[in-house]
């Protein structure tokens, strides 16, 4: 599920959010849906995608707990990225290969649970996959992916 497609304004909240580390705006991501969310992933673990540790450092906040949280779910910090060159800066085939930089924690903790696999934005798909293919390894129950925006068409995202 993704709430909105990557466009103005939107975006341009999400870029000075994580760009100029306007922290105050972590709130305006999920406040129409909150609500909505909370009744819709009852129940659910939420595992974020994740940044880089320089990215976190840089920022001084996780942007994604500091959204999600909002909604009221457990948040589990389970993947870690090694660095590597930014996604965003990285061609469609370059993207691919993000699956050799992000890696998996403590599976353990996830077994047997609903799963809320969420990031900011979906473009390729090649991180939710990457990420994706490291929580399945856990065993969850279910898992399921909210992001934010889509870049493309969601149709073009199957597995």
């Amino acid at each position: 599920m993704s709430l909105a497609p990557y466009a103005p304004p939107l975006s341009k909240l999400l870029i000075r959010y994580k760009e100029n580390l306007d922290v105050e705006l972590s709130s305006v991501f999920l406040s129409y849906y909150c609500p909505y969310l909370k009744l819709k992933y009852t129940g659910f673990v939420i595992v974020l995608a994740p940044s880089s540790a320089s990215k976190i450092e840089k920022r001084e906040f996780n942007h994604l707990e500091l959204i999600f949280k909002n909604i009221g779910l457990p948040i589990l910090n389970i993947l870690t990225k090694s660095e590597g060159k930014e996604q965003k800066k990285n061609s469609a085939i370059e993207r691919m290969k993000v699956n050799k930089l992000i890696h998996i924690q403590n599976q353990r903790q996830i077994c047997g649970k609903k799963i809320l696999l969420v990031d900011d934005v979906i473009t390729t798909g090649s991180t939710l996959k990457a990420c994706l293919n490291l929580i399945e390894k856990g065993k969850p129950k279910c898992i399921k992916i909210l992001t934010i925006m889509h870049g493309a068409p969601l149709n073009q995202y199957s597995r």
